[in-house]
């Protein structure tokens, strides 16, 4: 049960630590204003094949089982 809590516990730590890895510093020495923006492009192709693949995912999982007796 201990060992259990410890793994628990690392997870925890190991998943709250994981962002602070990625903050920036801003120093004097980096300017933002010469940083462009990426285009911004609606994911309207990536949406689409995120719904497929959950529909296909719940016609596959609610589809009637072939064991049952008639």
């Amino acid at each position: 049960m201990t060992l259990r809590i410890l793994f628990l516990l690392t997870v925890l730590i190991l998943l709250l630590a994981s962002p602070a890895g990625a903050q920036i510093n801003l120093d004097e020495n980096i300017r933002m204003d010469n940083v462009e923006a990426l285009p911004f492009e609606r994911p309207i192709l990536e949406y689409v094949c995120a719904v497929g693949f959950l529909l296909a995912a719940l016609a596959i999982g609610f589809k009637p089982s072939r064991r049952t007796n008639d």
